[in-house]
């Protein structure tokens, strides 16, 4: 029972860390590039989404190098200024935040071993169903 709310938790963790930091990432580039992003409704060549891919890829992969290099300025580098995760994450406690981000890692291969795609996806459903039946 402890174990998968671990995994339970691992999971939420993943999902978390991975929305703040690449979700930022593309934030910052939306802001940067209103023009080219995929929210003003405008058509879009394949030519278009595929440089706008390669170039999410290319910021999470800066993203991916400063965690695992522990190094705060490059991380914050990456990110829009106005992101609100700098709002929360600092220099000194940068290295929690790395932590937390191993941990998914660790949780995400995990759930590849149990074949499981999108750790996260209605775990709240489940949780939900829980407690309606431990609450009764």
């Amino acid at each position: 029972m402890k174990k998968s709310y671990f995994i339970a938790g691992a999971a939420m963790a993943i999902t978390l860390v991975t929305v703040i930091t690449v979700g930022q990432g593309v934030s910052a580039h939306s802001n940067t590039s209103q023009d080219r992003s995929f929210d003003n409704h405008r058509q879009f060549t394949a030519e278009d989404k595929a440089e706008f891919i390669a170039e999410k890829e290319a910021r999470r992969e800066v993203v991916r190098a400063a965690l695992e290099a522990e190094d705060y300025t490059a991380w914050a580098a990456t990110m829009d200024e106005r992101a609100p995760v700098l709002e929360k994450i600092n220099e000194e406690n940068f290295p929690k935040f790395v932590e937390a981000h191993d941990y998914m890692e660790k949780a995400r291969v995990i759930f590849e071993e149990l074949d499981i795609e999108k750790p996260g996806k209605n775990m709240g459903q489940m949780r939900g169903s829980m407690h309606k039946f431990i609450n009764k």
